[in-house]
């Protein structure tokens, strides 16, 4: 007996995010490819806002197969090995549960397959939509922690210390099956802003000098509710970013290897700070500077220190 299993899974995960997570889904609902090329799974990491009622009820009228799981075990992590799990795809495609994207979106992203036969992982654009208005206390330079990422011009090689984020992101299933999945001490848990683990993931790949690729075309529009529009919500963010760190590095090389390129960011912090004040934007200044001392925070408070 032979099985046809499609190219690409598509995978949302979502925590109490039921509004966002419908719209999302009809986008995706109008996504043009056929059911050999992709199927979706959502998966619902114990959400009690509706969201199952939610997706019991959505009419869905893709060609693509819509499957949905819940996951009990909180924290994105779990969730997205959850969606590794239930997958059949030979790839999957991560996107958030608070996106838009265009009809031809998944097209891409079969078509750079299809020319990139060696292709392990790769990366798509997000550009950061503001459902509100974009408040003027918020750091320009800080703008990838909303999710924006277009670090080359066109299709190119990730290199450096460049990686896809979370929120547009592709992996070669048999790479987890190989090197293992998500580590669950990072990530996002609930209302705890962790991160670090999509990193962690593609670190690993490049030290098997594993192809990833950044495709501008793969093209996504990352949402920002007014929820996160908060210093509050930032700070919780830098904290946990530099918790994760923490808990990625594995010796005292690590360690220092870290505190050294956080040297080099507080002299550019101190940079972009002072163009802000020139401008006249004290409160961006203020946020830049109390952004990168809750992330080395973070990392600190891992040790006890």
């Amino acid at each position: 007996m032979t099985h046809s299993y499609p190219l690409i899974t598509i995978a949302i995960c979502s925590y109490n995010r039921r509004d966002y997570l419908f719209d999302t889904l009809t986008d995706v609902n109008r996504f043009k490819s056929k059911p050999k090329e992709a199927e979706v799974v959502v998966i619902n990491n114990n959400s009690t806002d509706g969201t199952a009622k939610m997706l019991e009820d959505f009419e869905w009228t893709s060609p693509l197969a819509l499957l949905t799981f819940v996951e009990s075990k909180q924290g994105l992590s779990h969730a997205r090995n959850r969606a590794i799990l239930e997958a059949k795809g030979e790839f999957i495609l991560f996107i958030d549960d608070d996106v838009y994207a265009k009809p031809e979106f998944l097209n891409n992203w079969v078509n750079n397959l299809k020319s990139h036969p060696h292709l392990v992982g790769g990366g798509g654009r997000i550009i950061v939509h503001f459902d509100g208005e974009k408040p003027l206390w918020f750091p320009p330079v800080l703008s990838s922690i909303l999710g924006h990422h277009f670090p080359y011009k066109k299709s190119h090689r990730y290199s450096g210390r460049v990686y896809p984020l979370g929120g547009n992101m592709l992996v070669k299933k048999d790479w987890f099956d190989e090197h293992g999945a998500f580590n669950p001490l990072l990530g996002r848990n609930g209302k705890v802003l962790g991160g670090g683990e999509e990193k962690d993931v593609f670190a690993k790949m490049k030290l098997n000098n594993a192809a990833i690729w950044f495709f501008p075309e793969c093209v996504l529009k990352h949402r920002i509710g007014v929820s996160r529009l908060s210093r509050d919500y930032v700070m919780r963010q830098a904290f946990g970013m530099g918790a994760g760190d923490r808990i990625r590095c594995q010796n005292a090389k690590d360690v220092f290897n870290w505190n050294l390129l956080q040297s080099i960011k507080v002299m550019g912090t101190i940079v972009y700070g002072c163009l802000y004040l020139l401008r006249g934007r004290f409160p961006a200044t203020a946020v830049l500077f109390q952004f990168r001392f809750a992330l080395i925070r973070g990392f600190y408070s891992r040790t006890g220190e």
